[in-house]
């Protein structure tokens, strides 16, 4: 099995009060709530949310094929 998670950071939410690219804290919070889901095994696959609420991404366990 493996994870994959993908985050595009190309939307406000990831850039600082000037406009600038600063994704860090951003994508920290987006991967916080995704921990907490997974670890409460809320769903092994799903969208990824701003703090806006927009879609930014995915995440997925997906079986390796032996």
């Amino acid at each position: 099995m493996r994870f994959e998670v993908s985050i595009r950071c190309d939307n406000d939410a990831f850039c600082d009060l000037d406009g600038k690219p600063d994704p860090g804290a951003e994508v920290a919070a987006i991967l916080r709530r995704l921990a907490n889901k997974i670890e409460a095994n809320l769903s092994d696959y799903g969208e990824l949310l701003d703090t806006s609420g927009n879609k930014v991404g995915r995440f997925e366990f997906i079986p390796e094929e032996e």
